[in-house]
């Protein structure tokens, strides 16, 4: 059975106390570090969870241990209605430089019994699937049974265009929302490959990626995961931010992101590779 880290027991891998988890018999599923070094990759789950087990070692049980059966359905879509808060989004969109229709795009509302923000996560068909949780001091974790999903609006209201940007995190896909792009906010740097491969087929894709190493490298690898789908698929790197909401809150534009992009990595769908720009 696989418990979630917390203060008192963070991960062995990344040292974090949220949104990894341990096994009593010595695995580690680490959301954040790929290939991490004194330990060995046991597999990559479905979500972008990198199991591990210390080099050497094997389970005590038949096979990899296995995520715990999901607890009967939760009313998620009612609960993120319920939780739909004009003033809260107000007040989080001045903390975080987001304009409020980037934020209520995304039907963010306030869990007064969590003392937090809720994000919505979907699956490819734009079900809820999960809620994200942020708490004032900026601290990050999910509803117990939510399943990992992206933040992106509900197609009901907004629909999906022919140019779409992919980006990290919720706050960041307010922010592209709040400069007139459409954006998919990915629940973690690693995960929700086999999602957004769904929703962005027959699209053109802008990936931007944070810019510290496992935001590079998650961004490079959801390109070469996606990139046949796509119509066409580039790559960039905020100038002088960590990632795409401090590097819009800095000045940044969404044209100027558009020609940003054409300088960076970028997939060509008929050659079927990848093409770096230098330096």
């Amino acid at each position: 059975m696989w418990n979630r880290c917390n203060k008192n027991k963070p991960c062995a891998v990344c040292g974090k106390f949220d949104w990894c988890t341990y096994t009593d018999d010595g695995a580690h599923r680490c959301m954040r570090i790929v290939n991490a070094s004194k330990w060995q990759l046991i597999k990559v789950d479905s979500a972008g969870g990198n199991i591990y087990r210390g080099i050497g070692e094997t389970s005590r049980r038949i096979g990899l241990p296995t995520p715990p059966a999901l607890k009967p359905k939760v009313a998620w879509e009612h609960l993120c209605k319920k939780w739909v808060n004009r003033n809260k989004a107000w007040e989080l969109a001045n903390t975080l430089g987001v304009v409020y229709e980037g934020l209520a795009a995304l039907m963010v509302g306030w869990s007064e019994m969590h003392k937090s923000y809720t994000f919505p996560m979907r699956d490819e068909n734009a079900k809820i699937v999960g809620v994200r949780l942020r708490t004032k001091d900026n601290k990050k974790f999910s509803i117990k049974g939510s399943r990992e999903g992206c933040f992106y609006p509900d197609p009901k209201h907004i629909e999906m265009p022919h140019e779409v940007f992919v980006v990290e995190g919720a706050s960041d896909a307010a922010a592209i929302l709040s400069i007139g792009g459409y954006a998919i906010g990915r629940s973690s740097a690693t995960g929700c490959k086999q999602i957004i491969k769904s929703l962005v087929q027959g699209r053109r894709v802008i990936i931007i990626g944070d810019t510290d190493e496992v935001g590079m490298r998650g961004a490079n690898d959801l390109a070469s995961e996606i990139f046949e789908g796509c119509e066409q698929l580039q790559i960039v790197f905020p100038s002088g931010a960590k990632d795409a909401r401090d590097w819009i809150r800095q000045g940044a534009s969404l044209d100027e992101i558009k020609l940003r992009s054409k300088e960076g990595d970028w997939y060509a769908k008929e050659e079927q590779v990848s093409c770096r720009s230098k330096g």
